[in-house]
């Protein structure tokens, strides 16, 4: 993610980075458009017989950056 430079001497205007999230599971970054289900990275939920549980933790970071 970049950011978008021009040259403008009002302080008014300011450009600031767009949105930007990471997504982890089991100290593995999940791919952008990943569809492929995988055990590293705990998106294989494999065979889960109903009415029983699983419980895997997903971690969502803000990797925005913000100019101040």
């Amino acid at each position: 993610m970049g950011w978008i430079h021009f040259k403008n001497t009002n302080p008014a205007y300011k450009v600031q980075a767009l949105p930007e999230i990471n997504v982890k599971a089991n100290n593995t970054d999940i791919a952008d458009g990943d569809t492929e289900p995988s055990t590293d990275d705990y998106t294989d939920f494999g065979d889960v017989v109903v009415g029983n549980n699983i419980t895997k933790t997903f971690t969502i970071q803000n990797t925005s950056v913000v100019d101040n």
